[in-house]
């Protein structure tokens, strides 16, 4: 092909192709009418296997206007003729249309089973079958996971983001990082409402969200004393960290902020360190704010743990919080002397401690980076496992667990599994 802006217009235009196209020719149609027949086990798997089908003709579907894009000034006779013959045949768009009658715009072809088997759970349309709608509510109510897309308090909208969470058994703890005044404490506080308003059966503010019952919240949060039972703010802060640790169960939340911070720095870091294996050993659904830098390298001992932080950018030495949160760690350097400066410090001690921190955080920053490439080997080794344990278990054919295998070794070689 001598067209080189053709080549990779289609390289890029099949991607969005699935490659299961032999089950488009395969279509059978669900009877209209319920009967005894219809409800036997054999066609409760001709049902799933239909919905598959439809979904994986819908993705072709919606990859042939971008196909008409490429192929519509092809001087090729079989492309052209391709074009003609496929891209402008407006069947096919009545087809689509159809399908978007009862199934949701967004579904797509999936390739990972899982997945593939929650697009096949939720890609009928609420209001087509009444019994369907019940059980994708009891699946939701004792879902095992965290799914939420929040958005932004309406009366902070113009500081907030809409920032999503997930959290399940694969990623039961979540590690939060990022400078001060990022939005680390008020994403908490968020978090802990909506499960709270779901919980009660409330409406949640949120776009999306699929949240597990959880039989307790623990939350340690803020810096504060108390005289009246002569605790200073460390002990106030281990009281209430007993208190989790004695009582916490695989069906609760905790959510801490900044654990281990009233202390020295040795004895803060190894408590919150402690902690956090503690919590991962019980198997609790865990999020953990902290600026303690040291703390992500839990992720390179066990996979389970996922690395968080808040994208901040820093201009003419000020900070810029952007309020999103964003996957992986990430490294912002010296933003406490950053703030400390527009606070108002004098320029002589922001100076003096801005050479006694480079010096302590130059090996540091090393060991960081060796940190973060071991943390995403380990993790792709993770989900590959994942992956072969849910193709274990598959009821799939065997030509596609084949086919799901042979795409997991090309990703896992790739580095994008």
């Amino acid at each position: 092909m001598k067209n080189e802006q053709l080549f990779f217009g289609l390289t890029q235009v099949l991607r969005k192709f699935p490659k299961e196209t032999g089950v488009l020719c395969n279509f059978c149609f669900k009877p209209k009418k319920v009967t005894n027949e219809v409800m036997g086990v054999d066609n409760f798997k001709k049902s799933q296997v239909l919905i598959s089908n439809i979904i994986v003709l819908k993705t072709t579907l919606d990859a042939l206007p971008l196909l008409g894009k490429v192929l519509k000034d092809a001087s090729c006779f079989l492309l052209s003729n391709v074009f003609r013959t496929v891209c402008e045949n407006e069947d096919y768009s009545t087809i689509r249309n159809r399908i978007c009658e009862v199934f949701d715009e967004d579904v797509l072809h999936a390739r990972v089973p899982f997945v593939a088997r929650t697009q096949q759970c939720f890609a009928v349309k609420a209001g087509i079958d009444g019994l369907l709608d019940i059980a994708r509510r009891t699946f939701c109510d004792t879902s095992e996971g965290f799914l939420v897309f929040l958005s932004p308090h309406s009366l902070f909208t113009f500081v907030l983001q809409s920032n999503g969470i997930f959290i399940s058994e694969a990623s039961n703890m979540l590690i939060v990082m990022g400078p001060n005044m990022s939005g680390k404490s008020t994403y908490l506080q968020q978090v802990c409402l909506t499960v709270i308003l779901a919980q009660i059966g409330c409406y949640v503010p949120a776009c999306f969200a699929t949240i597990r019952i959880v039989d307790r919240i623990f939350t340690r949060m803020g810096s504060t004393d108390s005289l009246e039972s002569n605790s200073s703010t460390f002990m106030t802060e281990m009281k209430e960290t007993a208190f989790i640790m004695q009582n916490v169960t695989p069906r609760s939340l905790i959510v801490m902020d900044e654990l281990g911070r009233a202390t020295s720095s040795a004895d803060g870091f190894s408590i919150a360190w402690s902690c956090c294996e503690k919590l991962l050993s019980i198997k609790a659904y865990t999020i953990f704010a902290t600026h303690m830098e040291n703390l992500s390298e839990l992720a390179t001992l066990y996979p389970n743990v996922r690395i968080l932080h808040f994208d901040v950018d820093v201009l003419n030495n000020r900070l810029d919080f952007k309020f999103k949160l964003k996957d992986g760690p990430r490294h912002i350097p010296h933003y406490g002397l950053l703030l400390a400066e527009v606070a108002g410090l004098p320029r002589s001690v922001i100076d003096t401690a801005q050479c006694i921190t480079s010096k302590i955080t130059q090996t540091e920053r090393k060991r960081m980076e060796v940190n973060c490439e071991q943390h995403h080997q380990l993790q792709m080794i993770y989900r590959a496992a994942q992956r072969l344990l849910c193709l274990k278990y598959s009821s799939q054919p065997e030509d596609a667990i084949r086919q799901a295998l042979q795409n997991l070794k090309e990703s896992y070689l790739d580095g994008t599994v």
